[in-house]
């Protein structure tokens, strides 16, 4: 199997955040690796297009760039409009964020 590399951040917010993280099938462990696949392919990121909300400054958004197993696709959603598929994807992703702020 090719490797499936997941880059992720989630930014904006009322109290401003930057965090986030990347992943891949190969520095992950096997149990992990496996579960990012079952996730990417049950989420239906690779079918989405970006989902803005109008005037949606207070809201975070999150970015998701997915490459592998044929994907080639980055999409940006403001969390309230992330569908319920996507939820445990996005769950996974930012238990691996770290703060970005801070290394900037």
């Amino acid at each position: 199997m090719r490797p499936v590399k997941v880059s992720f951040t989630e930014s904006g917010g009322l109290v401003p955040i930057w965090r986030g993280c990347a992943v891949d099938t190969d520095s992950l462990s096997a149990g992990d690796a496996v579960q990012l696949r079952e996730l990417v392919a049950s989420s239906g990121i690779a079918g989405l297009r970006d989902l803005r909300l109008k005037g949606g400054a207070d809201y975070h958004t999150i970015s998701i760039d997915i490459k592998g197993e044929g994907l080639d696709h980055r999409v940006v959603i403001d969390l309230p409009l992330a569908p319920p598929a996507a939820q445990p994807l996005i769950r996974f992703l930012r238990a691996r964020s770290r703060n970005l702020l801070a290394e900037s």
